[in-house]
C-alpha cells in the first residue's frame, strides 16, 4: 500500500497483515499526523512572522510583538510535533527489531529480499511516473536497507526529524536576536531573511521524500516475498 507517502512509508501489504504489520501501521498513521499537524505549524509561525514584519514596517510596534510571540509559541509547537516523530520512528523500529526472527511473517521475510533488489529497475519504475531519480533519495535508501534492513531506512527517518527540530531551534534563536527597537531595524532583519527559511523548510520536504522512497523500496521488496 502506497497511498499515504507517510503513512505507508514500510510499504505495507494490504491482505492478511500480520499483527506486527496492524500494529506498526497504526504508528505510522500517527507519525503522519504529527507531520501534517508540524508542517501546518511550521507554516502558520511563519506567516505570523509575517505579520511582525508587516506591523514593524507600519510602526506598530504592539501588534509587531503580538505577532512575534504567538510565531514563537507556534515554532514551539511544531517542534512538540517533531518530538512525537521522533518517538513513534524510534518505537517502530525497535518493535520491528524485536519481531526480526519471526520466519512466519512476510512483512519480516521480505528483508532478504533487499540486497537483492535491482537499482535500475527500480529507477526505470520511478522514471514511469515522471519521478527523476537523481531528485529522489533512492541510492540512499537502497543502500542503507542493503545494510541494515528495514531499521536502517527507518533512522533515516529519525535523523531527519532531528534535523527539522534543530532548524527550527536555529531559526527561532535567530529570531531572537535581531534588534526589536526601531521598528524598521526589526522589520529588516526579519525580511532578510531567505536563506534562513529556505534551510527550515527543506528537512520537512526531504523526510516527506525519504519515507516516499523508503515505501517504494519496501513494497519492491514485499512484493518478491509475495
Amino acid at each position: 500500500m502506497g497511498a499515504d507517502i507517510i503513512r505507508c512509508y514500510l510499504g505495507f501489504p494490504t491482505h492478511g497483515p500480520s499483527p506486527l504489520a496492524t500494529d506498526l501501521e497504526e504508528r505510522s498513521a500517527r507519525l503522519a499526523r504529527d507531520y501534517r499537524r508540524g508542517h501546518y505549524r511550521l507554516n502558520l509561525a511563519l506567516d505570523r512572522l509575517h505579520e511582525a514584519t508587516d506591523s514593524a514596517v507600519d510602526g506598530n510596534v504592539e501588534a509587531s510583538d503580538r505577532h512575534l510571540q504567538g510565531a514563537l509559541k507556534t515554532f514551539q509547537r511544531a517542534h512538540e510535533h517533531g518530538t512525537r516523530m521522533h518517538r513513534e520512528l524510534v518505537a517502530t523500529r525497535r518493535t520491528f527489531q524485536a519481531q526480526a526472527g519471526d520466519p512466519t511473517d512476510p512483512f519480516v521475510r521480505r528483508e532478504r529480499w533487499f540486497p537483492r533488489l535491482d537499482r535500475d529497475e527500480l529507477a526505470h519504475r520511478l522514471r514511469e511516473v515522471g519521478v527523476d531519480p537523481g531528485h529522489s533519495p533512492l541510492t540512499e535508501v537502497l543502500s542503507r536497507v542493503r545494510e541494515e534492513g528495514t531499521p536502517g531506512g527507518i533512522r533515516l527517518l529519525e535523523k531527519e526529524v532531528r534535523r527539522i527540530q534543530t532548524e527550527i531551534q536555529r531559526y527561532v534563536s535567530d529570531t531572537g536576536k535581531i534588534p526589536r527597537r526601531p521598528a524598521t531595524r526589526f522589520a529588516d532583519g526579519l525580511h532578510a531573511r531567505a536563506a534562513a527559511t529556505l534551510a527550515l523548510a527543506l528537512p520537512w520536504s526531504r523526510f516527506a521524500n525519504l519515507a516516499g522512497t523508503l515505501g517504494f523500496v519496501c513494497q519492491a521488496a514485499l512484493e518478491r516475498e509475495l
